[in-house]
Parts: structure tokens; C-alpha cells; sequence
């Protein structure tokens, strides 16, 4: 965001040092990021003089050039070839001496060096209207009036403006200082100066550029341009006009700004109460719509807004004097009464800026008798906007629902001045003051009258207040701060002050970031100033709680395992659609979603990884793993749970095409692999039976828009990283041969692995080292629902060698088992 320096010193009637209130404002919580000079013409004419012409002679080796000797304030005059064919002696001249950097449109900019020209030395250039930036002509030189005082500067001379811009990088949650009145109200706190009220300020209007550049000579023709009168005027706490030093313009003014009346002009209503507080519309008759003055185009220019009539010029003004968005339509253009409602299905809108936008039954709109005019809080229609034939206008003050104000923004991809403001909240109790201040800026500049306004309130403002205990205060700051500063701080920044040493406080209108006692302390903090509390010459330190590195660790740990494997860390939003979720999910919902599509917090890691395995798809690949680490949300009964997981997804190939191995896509029984090999890793106490792993549903697959199947466990880190209880037992490996026995087992399909594992080990058979699956048969002749399942079992014993005695002890042990437990042993 822009602040004009010479704007805000205008506000505060007061002249301080730039690099001082920049430092000031960054310490105090509005950092100034950078700053720049700005000046109305290029290179502010340094090095450019007026000067006369005492002599003009032909050059002697070429026709069209002169010789001339100009007089420019010096002790001795100078010796200039010029080339313009109006040149002559006795002529008042503008010079650009050397060392002077000449910056034409279109052309680099060249810097002015003593030179021999045909072998005429030359000292300098008489200068045209573009080689100075006041003009576009180049027929010949500019000749100045010949009262005009030679050695006069020709940045005085045409009235250059100066300025320093602060670009400030602007908090979310500090909207009252999205404006030059709002950060005036910080520097006045700061350095201790009146709080600036919008009444209270002088307009700059009519500003004298010069008093002595009455008018000016081109080519022997008098031109008038550059004449300006001088006349400022001041608003008292109602809006109304205090007065005027200049008479040409204080009757009429005074006159219609006094009678101000507030009456139906042609009907306002707002339709959408709980997304807009409060309407006002002012109508002006009898405007002149014309070029700004110089002020308001160098006021914009200097933040970065070209100007473009004294309208349109003055609405922009307003926005970032006040930080309030107005708007003016052409009255003549709209037609019957003006209602704040939704737009209806199928109503279009065509924007200022060229667009034609398809409406959303969710877009706030501003519409009269024959539709949408304006997208409230964001841009007027083109349709009633104000053109060079414009008279009559309706000026809009209003009030938006900041979080629809942020929906309509988003959706349609526009960003503005207006909604920039809107999104962080603007004065709701300063809208009048704004509409009189409007009204009479474009009275001052425009000329016509007030016909009056009207004002439609759905929902009344409310003040608010809070208090806070000074003892709390002191706590919260680690020193004690004086109570009366205290008071005057707060008094300072606008908050109204009863009591002692408990403080009552009724917030201003402006800051709808206060809220509770911390953000009072706040304020109190950064105006006193962190740099003033004192030091205690002692060093404290907290050691911090360092249980928190193991986590880390094993959160590390997790992380190398799956990159050795060939997948990828992902990292999602954890804002996603409603639509991802049956109705009646314990979501979380967003009270100023950006979007539908992120509207809830997620309740699972899967959906983001689905996602981003379309994204990959696309681009042609053949086969996706990814894993991420991060939180899913809920809605309980006692408020809202957060549990951090691991989410792990897979689609696509299990190895690279390759004559080695045959093709094949990754399955149920690779990811039960891998996770197994992780719990094993981390000696995790959770069972791998409790891990989750699951086939991707297909509502999910196709919401995502995943070709094919894909995998996925999701597991909470708290279960997955709890350690094993189970004491690590060390045994030699056995120098003795080993056994095997295999043996079939005829079960229903739906008995897992898991289940018949669970039987052997609660069988506790000795010297049984490992089980393990060798063959899955389904199909005649067995029966329907049945599956065969061939297991090896290996035996060993580390004392001596296995006898075939003890393996058949064993073997018969297992079968009674199983045969217990419904199965049929194939002999």
C-alpha cells in the first residue's frame, strides 16, 4: 500500500522528517518496506533555469542552426547553438545547463555535457515543452513571459511537486490504517500530536503552483494553462462548510453544503440486511465533468493512480484519504429505486473494466429498476458509469459483509482498491462524514449542488466497549507504564477513557480489530514503544521442553523409510470442499470461506493425495507414491479435535516395465508390506492388523478424478510412533540345520492371514522360528465361499540339530488348532 509523505503531513498540519516517521511506523507494527521519491515531472527539472536570449546569430557552417548567448543569472552568460526555428534574442527561455538529465517520452534519458557543435561550443539547451515533461510539442522552444525573473529555478517556476511514497506492508488485521488518515492517526499517536479527524481537515483544493506564472508565451501566442487561484476550505464535525480564502467559490459552496437536507431522492432499500449494515446515497446536479486540478492529479499520481476525470478522480481520492470506498453513478443512467440484494439466476454485469461477468446467486449487487449496476464492494457496471456528458450523479457510501465482499472477489478473480478495504473492515460510524466530504469535493471541483441524501440502516451500529485492569496490564508487559500514560495513549488513538485504575474504554469506530484486553495492550505497547522498556541488566532464560526432539526424530525417521522406497513427501491444503464428506459429518466449517472448494477443514490427508495423483496422471505418469504427515479436523461435542496422522497413497506400477519382471500394479498386499516394515523400524506397538490399509473408495477415485485403483492407510502418529512394550531379547543366530513342514488348510474366504497367524502363536509350539504363505487356491472343487491356503512352517533349535520327531510333534499340535478353530486340513 502507498502513503504519500506530503498527504499525511497535510492531514497533520505539521512538517517532519520522512526517514524519522517511517522508522517510527515500522517499529510500531506498520512496517514501511521501502521508500522512494516522486516528483510531478521527470527529474524535477534539476539543473533547468530560466534564462533570456541577449544575442542570436546564424551559424556559420549550418543553415538551420543559431548561436546564441543566454543569460542565466550568472557572472558571465552562456554559449548555446540551438536548432529551433523560433528562437530569438530578448526571449525568456527555459535552459537545461550542463549536467542537467533531459528525459523525453519514448527516448532514453541523455544528460547535458559542454560539446562543440560545428565547431560552435554549446554550454547548453534551450529547451521545447517535451524536453521538459510540461508538454507533448516539439515545434520549437518554449518562450516564457517577460516578466518572468531569469536564474529562477525551473522546478519553481512550473511548480514542481515533490513527494516521498511509503510503501507499507499492511497486517489483515489492521484495516483502519488502509489509508492516509488512518496512518496519520498512528504518527499523531506516536509523536504525540492531535488526533486527525476527517472534519478537521483543509482540503488542498485549488493549490497556487505558482502566483507569478499568471500565463505563458509559445511561439508568440499567450496560453493561459498553467494560471491557478488559491482557495482552501475546512469541514466541521457535521460535514459542513467552515468558510473559504478564496471568494469566488465560498457562496455557492457554502450555500449547498449547509443544506445538506436528507430526503427520498429516488429510493434506497437493502434487500440483503445481514450482509450490508447500512446504504447512503447523495444526489448532485449540475456537475461539469472536466480534468482534476493539478493537486488531486498529483495526489494520485505520487500512489500510483492515474487520473481520469474530476469524478472519478475524486472518489479515488476519498478511498485512500478515509480508507471508505464510494462509488459515483450517472443518475441520468439509472432508472427507478436502488436496492443492496443478490443477484437472481442468469443476471449478467458489465464492469468498468471491460469485463462481462455470468453472476452467482451468492454476489452481493447494487441493482436499480433494470438490474445489476455495481458488485458491491468491488466495481461499478459500466452501464451507469460516469462519462464527459455526465451531469447528475448518485454517490454511493455504503457498508459490505466483509466475508461476501472476499467470496465475490475470489470467484471472479478481481481485486481492487474497494475490496481490499472492504475484506478488512472499514469505519461503519464514519459514513456520513464521508458523504459530506465527498459531496463537497466534488462541489469544489466540479461545481453543481446537493439535491440531498438518503440513508437506509438495516442493522444500527453498535458501540462497543471493554475494560481492562492497569495491574494486568503491567503483568502482561513485564514493567509497570505510568497510568496517565496509559490514559493518553489511549486517548491518542481515539478510545473514549473512564476510570482508574480499572479503565473503561469505548473502542473507536474504526479499529473492528479490537476486540479483547491483549489487543488493548497491544496498542498500549507499540505507540510506548517496545525499544522504551527498560532493561533489567539481567539475561533470563526458559529452558524449553526437549521431549519434543525424540518426536521429531521419529517423525524424520518415518520420512527416510519412505523416500528410500521411492516415495514422495506431499504437502496439501488443509482447506478442502464439504463435498469430500457424507452429509452429516462432524466438520468443521469456515465462518469467511475464500471458496466453496475450501470450505471445511479436512477430516482426512487422502482426498489432497488423490488429487495430486490426477495432477501427475495428467502429465503422463506411470506410477505415483506419496506420503504426508499433517492434521485432520472434527467437530465434537466439546468443540474441536485436531490428530495429527500419516497418510500413505500408492497408484499405478510396483517396478519400472523392464524384460526382469513381469508388469504389474501396485496392490493391497505391497503397501501391507511397507507398513509392516515401518512399525518393524520404528518398533511401533501398533498391530499391523489395526493399521487401516484399505482399497480408495470409488466415489473418492472419481471425484478426483483418479483413472484406476490406489491404495491408501492413514494412521495417527500418536498410535503409530507409541513404542513397543515388548523387551528387545538378543539370541545367536542357530549354527544348526533347520526344518520345514507345510501343510493345507481349507477355510472360509474371508479368514485373513492375520487370523490363522494369531492361532499359531497362541499355540506357542516350540522352536517354531517362522510362518509364512506359499499358495492361495480358490475354486472348484472346492465349495462356494471356501479358499485353500498353503502355509510353511520353519523350525530350528540353537542347541542342536531339529529332529523329524520334534517337527511332527509340532506339525500335529497346529492341526488340532486349526481343526478347532473350523478348518479343514487338506491331506
Amino acid at each position: 500500500m502507498n502513503i504519500s509523505f506530503a498527504w499525511l503531513c497535510d492531514i497533520l498540519n505539521q512538517q517532519l522528517f520522512a526517514d524519522e516517521v517511517a522508522d517510527r511506523l515500522s517499529v510500531s507494527g506498520l512496517e514501511v518496506e521501502h521508500i522512494e521519491k516522486w516528483e510531478s515531472l521527470p527529474g524535477a527539472l534539476e539543473g533547468f533555469v530560466i534564462g533570456e536570449v541577449l544575442t542570436c546569430e546564424p551559424h556559420p557552417d549550418a543553415d538551420r542552426l543559431r548561436v546564441t548567448t543566454v543569460n542565466v543569472g550568472l557572472t558571465e552568460p552562456l554559449h548555446i547553438v540551438c536548432g529551433a526555428p523560433n528562437v530569438a534574442a530578448g526571449q525568456k527561455v527555459v535552459v537545461a545547463t550542463v549536467g542537467a538529465l533531459v528525459a523525453m517520452p519514448g527516448k532514453e534519458p541523455f544528460e547535458i555535457k559542454k560539446s562543440k557543435i560545428r565547431g560552435a561550443v554549446s554550454e547548453g539547451m534551450i529547451c521545447a515543452e517535451d524536453e521538459m515533461g510540461v508538454g507533448s510539442s516539439h515545434d520549437g522552444i518554449m518562450v516564457l513571459p517577460n516578466d518572468v525573473q531569469v536564474g529562477t529555478a525551473a522546478a519553481d517556476y512550473f511548480g514542481v511537486v515533490r513527494d516521498t511514497i511509503f510503501e507499507i506492508g499492511l497486517t489483515a488485521n489492521r484495516g483502519d490504517a488502509a489509508s492516509h488518515l488512518g496512518v496519520a492517526r498512528d504518527v499523531a499517536a506516536l509523536f504525540g500530536l492531535p488526533l486527525p479527524t476527517l472534519s478537521g481537515f483543509i482540503l488542498p483544493t485549488n493549490t497556487t503552483v505558482n502566483k507569478n506564472q499568471e500565463s505563458s508565451t509559445k511561439n508568440g501566442v499567450q496560453n493561459d494553462d498553467f494560471s491557478e487561484t488559491s482557495g482552501n476550505r475546512t469541514l466541521n464535525d457535521e460535514g459542513k462548510d467552515l468558510g473559504s480564502n478564496s471568494e469566488q467559490s465560498a457562496d455557492g459552496l457554502s450555500k449547498a453544503l449547509v443544506d445538506f437536507p436528507r430526503k427520498e431522492i429516488r429510493g434506497v432499500s437493502i434487500e440483503a440486511g445481514e450482509y450490508s449494515d447500512y446504504y447512503i446515497g447523495v444526489a448532485l446536479s449540475g456537475v461539469k465533468v472536466a480534468p482534476s486540478p493539478d493537486w488531486l492529479q498529483h495526489r494520485l499520481r505520487a500512489i500510483g493512480i492515474e487520473p481520469k476525470n474530476n469524478v472519478v478522480d475524486a472518489t479515488n481520492y476519498v478511498l485512500h484519504h478515509t480508507g471508505q470506498p464510494v462509488h459515483a453513478f450517472d443518475a441520468a443512467r439509472l432508472s427507478g429505486s436502488v436496492s443492496v440484494r443478490f443477484a437472481k439466476p442468469g443476471e449478467n454485469l458489465a464492469l468498468l473494466d471491460g469485463r462481462e461477468i455470468e453472476l452467482s446467486e451468492s454476489d452481493l449487487v447494487i441493482a436499480d429498476a433494470t438490474g445489476p449496476q455495481a458488485l458491491a464492494g468491488i466495481m461499478g457496471g459500466s452501464d451507469s458509469s460516469v462519462s464527459e456528458n455526465t451531469t447528475d450523479l448518485f454517490l454511493e457510501i455504503a457498508h459490505f459483509h466483509a466475508g461476501t465482499v472476499r467470496k465475490s472477489a475470489k470467484r471472479h478473480v478481481i481485486n481492487t482498491d474497494a475490496s481490499f478495504r472492504f475484506e478488512r473492515g472499514i469505519d461503519r460510524d464514519g459514513m456520513l462524514n464521508v458523504a459530506h466530504f465527498l459531496s463537497h469535493l466534488i462541489l469544489e471541483i466540479a461545481g453543481g449542488r446537493v439535491d440531498g441524501y438518503e440513508d437506509f440502516e438495516a442493522n444500527p451500529y453498535q458501540k462497543r466497549t471493554i475494560e481492562i485492569e492497569l495491574s494486568k496490564l503491567n503483568a502482561f508487559a513485564g514493567m509497570d507504564y505510568p497510568a496517565d500514560r496509559v490514559v493518553g495513549i489511549l486517548k491518542s488513538l481515539g478510545f473514549i477513557v473512564s476510570g482508574e485504575d480499572s479503565l473503561t474504554l469505548e473502542i473507536p469506530s474504526w479499529r473492528n480489530d479490537v476486540s479483547r484486553e491483549v489487543d488493548v495492550y497491544e496498542e498500549i505497547m507499540r505507540i510506548y514503544g517496545y525499544d522504551s522498556i527498560p532493561m533489567s541488566g539481567k539475561m533470563q532464560i526458559s529452558l524449553g521442553n526437549f521431549q519434543g526432539m525424540q518426536k521429531k526424530s521419529r517423525e524424520d525417521m518415518i520420512r527416510n523409510f519412505f523416500i528410500d522406497r521411492g516415495f514422495y513427501e506431499a504437502q496439501n491444503n488443509s482447506l478442502v470442499s464439504a463435498d469430500w464428506y457424507p452429509e452429516g459429518s462432524p466438520l468443521v466449517h469456515l465462518s469467511n470461506p475464500l471458496s466453496a472448494d475450501m470450505g471445511v477443514m479436512r477430516m482426512s490427508l487422502i482426498p489432497g493425495l488423490l488429487q495430486s495423483i490426477a495432477y501427475n496422471q495428467n502429465r503422463q505418469a506411470k506410477s505415483v507414491r506419496l506420503f504426508e504427515m499433517g492434521r485432520i479436523y472434527e467437530k465434537t461435542e466439546s468443540g474441536y479435535k485436531e490428530t495429527p496422522v500419516l497418510t500413505v497413497v500408492a497408484w499405478g506400477d510396483m517396478e519400472a516395465e523392464s524384460w526382469e519382471s513381469p508388469k504389474r500394479a501396485v496392490d493391497f498386499f505391497d503397501m501391507k508390506r511397507w507398513i509392516s516394515a515401518l512399525i518393524q523400524r520404528l518398533d511401533s506397538g501398533l498391530s499391523i492388523d489395526d493399521a487401516g490399509i484399505e482399497m480408495v473408495s470409488k466415489k473418492w477415485l472419481k471425484k478426483a478424478e483418479v483413472k484406476g485403483n490406489a491404495i491408501a492407510v492413514e494412521i495417527p502418529l500418536k498410535k503409530l510412533l507409541k513404542p513397543s512394550r515388548k523387551a528387545v531379547k538378543y539370541q545367536p543366530v542357530s549354527k544348526y540345520f533347520g526344518m520345514r513342514r507345510d501343510l493345507s488348510l481349507v477355510v472360509d474366504e474371508s479368514v485373513p492371514f492375520a487370523q490363522l497367524q494369531q492361532l499359531v502363536k497362541q499355540s506357542k509350539v516350540k522352536h517354531l522360528s517362522d510362518v509364512r504363505v506359499f499358495d492361495v487356491f480358490k475354486g472348484a472343487p472346492l465349495e462356494a465361499g471356501k479358499k485353500s491356503i498353503s502355509l510353511s512352517f520353519f523350525f530350528n533349535r540353537n542347541d542342536q540339530t531339529m529332529l523329524d520327531t520334534d517337527a511332527d510333534k509340532a506339525m500335529v499340535k497346529l492341526m488340532e488348532v486349526f481343526e478347532n478353530n473350523g478348518a479343514l486340513i487338506r491331506r
